[in-house]
């Protein structure tokens, strides 16, 4: 097989830096430069440095920290007037970066490498996860002061975690089931961090879907999409994890795949990308790419049965992902607005990252606490009591948010499908 260069050729990005027409359109997009105020954590910014790099004009060292503080949220290549494939830029040069930590601190390439791989992709390990959560979680509350040992960063993970129910550690409920003719056919991805955090979730999206005459079928040996690996510079294993996913699902005859992911679901939506020098597996990524929806552009399509009326004060932190690279942006606010008794107001900067970024509010905690502390502001001026997201990393990102601001007691996060659940299901 061949090796895995699709976003690691520094000629190819160096010739797509002269796109950069210096603007500064992207300014106020990005969250790093918001926050930050430097230009070396702008989009223009961390261009020129990828650039002089490639001109032998700075290290690799020197390029580190502007890159690595980027979240990797698109939002700059969304808005650029020229196109600059910033994208591809980015993700040479964290792989770049990646490749001189394998060399340099290969105790810190490996150990995180590992952990991934081991952690997400190997359904085992995903029980064991699930079961170690729920068991600390029963003996060790949020408030307790065990906690303060672990350190403030720890401690506010732990904290914004959702309770693990014991009846979801080892079976699910039944799925609601219609013996009536179904309209369409999609296999459910779970995803593997969203199904252990979030499973009730996921149970919640494939009944909303049933219930409205579609056959919903999920496999019990699906594996990691690669969204973290890739996002880490573990361009190799994300793409063997394209391959199996590929070939496991090709093999089901289905109208959709969906998800609830906005992260995931666009990783799944850029399998592509990874085979632009293998044009007869391209072929079959895009075939796949093409039948991956996000479930907010399944639900927009339905004729949904709203209703129960909620009496929430509503607003809806898009996940970066599903804006700005799957380009689902109406949907989400489409169906919130049609719940009955939702009063819906829009999110000052909705579209500047909330700071979550796959592992970014772990790897870069004091940056992405100040990416959140910037949103927090502006959803305290909604005066909202429920922050939708469509993302689990966005939700976990928000319920900090929460706590940082001492709105736990007025104020909390839904998926769109819990309020979509609560009106149509729990409606009955």
């Amino acid at each position: 097989m061949k090796g895995f260069h699709y976003m690691n050729n520094l000629s190819l990005a160096y010739d797509k830096t002269f796109s950069c027409v210096q603007c500064g359109m992207c300014l106020p997009s990005c969250p790093t430069y918001l926050t930050l105020k430097e230009e070396k954590h702008s989009p223009r910014g961390r261009i020129n440095l990828l650039k002089y790099y490639a001109e032998k004009k700075l290290s690799l060292e020197d390029i580190r920290e502007g890159f690595e503080v980027c979240l990797g949220c698109m939002a700059c290549q969304t808005v650029c007037p020229t196109g600059v494939d910033y994208g591809y830029i980015h993700h040479t040069a964290v792989e770049m970066l990646k490749e001189k930590e394998k060399k340099k601190n290969p105790v810190k390439y490996y150990s995180l490498k590992y952990t991934l791989s081991n952690s997400l992709n190997k359904k085992v390990s995903l029980k064991i996860m699930k079961k170690s959560l729920y068991s600390v979680q029963n003996v060790m509350n949020k408030e307790s002061k065990v906690l303060n040992i672990i350190g403030q960063k720890n401690k506010t993970f732990y904290q914004s975690l959702p309770t693990i129910n014991k009846s979801n550690v080892n079976t699910r409920s039944p799925n609601y089931k219609d013996e009536k003719s179904k309209s369409l056919k999609v296999v459910y991805f779970k995803g593997c961090v969203m199904d252990v955090m979030f499973e009730k979730i996921n149970d919640r999206a494939i009944e909303i879907l049933e219930r409205h005459n579609i056959e919903v079928i999920t496999l019990p040996n699906e594996i990691c999409c690669g969204a973290l690996q890739n996002h880490a510079g573990y361009s190799e294993d994300a793409k063997q994890l394209a391959i199996k996913n590929i070939e496991m699902f090709e093999k089901i005859e289905c109208d959709y795949i969906v998800n609830a992911i906005g992260g995931c679901g666009a990783t799944l939506k850029e399998y592509p990308l990874y085979f632009s020098d293998e044009p007869g597996m391209q072929i079959r990524a895009k075939t796949f790419s093409d039948k991956n929806v996000d479930i907010s552009v399944l639900l927009a399509q339905l004729e949904l049965k709203l209703t129960k009326s909620l009496n929430y004060d509503v607003t809806y932190q898009p996940s970066c992902h599903l804006t700005n690279v799957q380009k689902v942006t109406k949907q989400p606010e489409t169906i919130i607005k049609k719940i009955p008794g939702i009063h819906f107001t829009t999110l000052k900067e909705k579209d500047i990252c909330c700071g979550s970024a796959g592992i970014y509010n772990i790897v870069q905690y004091e940056n992405a606490m100040k990416v959140l502390d910037r949103k927090m502001g502006h959803v305290k001026e909604t005066r909202a009591n429920v922050i939708v997201t469509s993302n689990p990393g966005c939700y976990l990102q928000m319920q900090v948010g929460i706590m940082r601001e001492g709105l736990s007691e007025i104020v909390e996060v839904k998926h769109l499908v819990d309020l979509v659940y609560e009106s149509c299901v729990e409606g009955k």
